[in-house]
């Protein structure tokens, strides 16, 4: 047996290594549940319109380690006729989610070495798990197993949306719609694994407890008019308004703890060293302007113009505003009475549209020059 010159590792060699004692991808490999609920109610009277849906799903993967995640959603839609005139409504909606997870090497699920059993208790540095190295087996492979089942990934989270509204009808074909609501999520996250050493003591990890903390939350308030008149064969309505978003924040903040001599208590400050290692903090706010025309002539031939100004904080002050037109056209084909007449078409509408947009996906104070204090050298003079 030549192995290009060099020498081959002893487990090679020996015959008891030659048989196949781990399927690694079938103890990877894991049978997948989903559960899901869901309940709706709805009802109402001249006065009043309501519903309430809930949603409960339960998620696990297919992989070891893979994700296990828990979901409750609850939303209502409200509507209130307060007077022939005014209608006002309230809408919530709050989603609670939880997942927990190892971590999943699938490079190491593909490699490990077939030989090697799951366990081998006499590894006490690597938690009773079967361990290889370069020396005796000519490769030192990563156990697939281990890391799915040590590390522990930890999340919950919270999301919520309440908005009302009202709408007043001002004279006939002239109406207001107001709204006002938050948007916003709160969260945390944590990431454990205990000290261990592995792959022929080339692998070292550290017993470490990450947590983090995050919450956002974001007001918005819409305001617009809307005008409808049908004269004839003519059918126009003109709709203005604008939002409004303001005190808009999230923040989060991350410490660490490492290494624990002791893991009864896992708390970060029980730690040997602890220490913040991260803290973020925005704020923002958001104004826009829009209009829409929609003009139908004999209900056939339609023209609609649309223009909004958007003012985002992600730009420098100068040039904060983007404005953005569209105007589309359209036929309503199967009104005409030769289309009416081939009966086969039920709709038939040819539609064409020009319009520009835009979007503001880019970081915070990216407009401003950073001043870099490491390994940068500035010369004076």
């Amino acid at each position: 047996v030549t192995n290009a010159g060099r020498t081959i590792a002893p487990n090679l060699l020996d015959s008891k290594y030659r048989t196949d004692v781990t399927d690694w991808q079938n103890v990877m490999r894991e049978t997948g549940h989903k559960t899901e609920a869901n309940f709706s109610f709805a009802g109402g009277s001249e006065k009043a319109v309501y519903s309430l849906f809930l949603g409960c799903r339960y998620t696990d993967g297919i992989i070891k380690g893979s994700s296990t995640n828990n979901n409750v959603h609850v939303r209502s839609k409200n509507e209130f006729r307060i007077a022939k005139w005014l209608k006002a409504g309230v809408n919530l909606s709050f989603n609670y989610s939880t997942y927990r997870s190892g971590w999943v090497k699938a490079d190491a699920m593909y490699g490990a070495l077939p030989y090697l059993s799951i366990y081998y208790p006499e590894n006490t540095k690597g938690l009773g798990y079967s361990d290889s190295n370069t020396q005796n087996d000519g490769v030192g492979q990563d156990h697939p197993v281990i890391v799915a089942e040590e590390y522990e990934y930890n999340g919950v989270s919270l999301s919520f949306q309440p908005k009302v509204w009202t709408e007043i009808e001002i004279i006939k074909g002239l109406g207001e719609r107001m709204q006002a609501g938050v948007s916003g999520s709160v969260g945390r996250k944590s990431e454990w694994n205990p000290d261990f050493i592995m792959v022929g003591g080339t692998q070292n990890f550290t017993s470490r407890l990450m947590k983090s903390h995050s919450y956002a939350y974001s007001p918005m308030v819409e305001n617009y008019i809307t005008y409808s008149k049908v004269i004839g064969k003519h059918d126009f309505s003109v709709m203005a308004g604008n939002s409004w978003q303001n005190y808009g924040e999230n923040g989060n903040l991350e410490a660490i703890g490492s290494p624990f001599s002791d893991y009864t208590v896992k708390k970060i400050l029980v730690a040997d060293k602890s220490q913040v290692i991260q803290q973020n903090f925005s704020k923002w706010a958001y104004l826009s302007y829009f209009g829409r025309i929609n003009y139908q002539f004999n209900n056939r031939y339609l023209v609609t113009a649309n223009l909004r100004a958007d003012g985002s904080p992600k730009f420098a002050p100068s040039n904060r505003w983007g404005y953005f037109p569209s105007v589309a056209v359209a036929w309503k084909m199967h009104e005409e009475s030769w289309i009416k007449n081939l009966g086969v078409f039920d709709q038939l509408k040819i539609r064409a549209g020009w319009g520009e947009s835009g979007n503001d996906s880019i970081s915070d104070f990216m407009y401003l020059a950073k001043v870099w204090s490491i390994n940068v050298f500035y010369p004076f003079g």
